[in-house]
């Protein structure tokens, strides 16, 4: 059974895990990343060798999440295209430094056929930039959605909706041809979704896989919000199942193992 958390429950987890145990935030985020790239590879029998991913990212601390899983990515073999919707000086905190690796990394020159070239990084700071790269910038065995986490509470508008429906008509080409890639993975929860809402408003990321962090949201286990989710991952991070365990949260996640043990009794 999983305690399910709130957005401002989340934040406060995180908080304390830095405050009181002396957790840097960037290690955190950078957990979050190695997480996420192990549940990426666990979809492709553990092998990334020149597996091809783009990684979608906002400016927040979910793009800043993005940005190292596509480093992550990138160490286990992969060929890694990162995208910030953005400019890097429009970010803070870890999320600007995860950038700012990302940005240096790619500055270095191609690597040799038996070594994948370093991550590529765009800045797109609008709508015709990105559908510039859209058009030019497609056959991916991943997509990620680093764009928006929990801190979302309005609907998706301006160039995300755009992004929204790029990943749609992918999906239905994906479908029509009967293939399972690109694989559109969602971090911490599909883009679009109010963390503490099972009421999607607006676009919405459709993912196949989400991973989110330390304890599900409303948003990863509500229907019909949880229907964007796909499968759902919890990945530990690092913080101490006691700072979940002490969230004033009433919500449970019920788990097999639960079932399991009811149906003996």
């Amino acid at each position: 059974m999983q305690k399910i958390v709130t957005a401002a429950e989340m934040r406060e987890i995180d908080r304390l895990t830095t405050e009181r145990y002396a957790t840097p935030s960037l290690l955190l985020m950078e957990a979050a990343a190695n997480a996420s790239a192990r549940a990426v590879a666990a979809q492709f029998s553990q092998n990334l060798e020149r597996k091809t991913v783009q990684v979608l990212c906002g400016r927040g601390n979910n793009g800043g999440d993005g940005a190292a899983l596509g480093r992550a990515l990138w160490m286990a073999g992969a060929h890694v295209d990162v995208v910030l919707f953005g400019r890097v000086e429009d970010a803070r905190g870890d999320a600007r430094t995860n950038f700012e690796i990302v940005r240096h990394l790619a500055s270095f020159s191609a690597g040799s056929p038996e070594k994948p070239p370093p991550v590529s990084f765009v800045e797109c700071p609008d709508i015709a930039a990105w559908e510039q790269l859209a058009s030019t910038r497609h056959g991916y065995d991943v997509l990620v959605d680093a764009l928006f986490g929990t801190g979302l509470t309005r609907p998706l508008e301006g160039v995300y909706t755009k992004v929204v429906a790029h990943l749609d008509l992918i999906r239905a080409s994906r479908e029509q041809a009967g293939k399972t890639v690109p694989l559109i993975v969602s971090l911490d929860l599909p883009s679009g979704l109010d963390a503490d809402s099972a009421s999607p408003a607006g676009e919405v990321v459709r993912a196949d896989l989400t991973i989110t962090f330390t304890a599900p949201k409303p948003a990863n286990v509500l229907p019909p919000a949880a229907l964007f989710n796909g499968q759902l991952i919890v990945a530990d991070i690092g913080s101490p199942p006691s700072l979940v365990a002490s969230a004033p949260s009433k919500l449970f996640l019920n788990e097999a193992a639960d079932v399991r043990a009811w149906l003996v009794a």
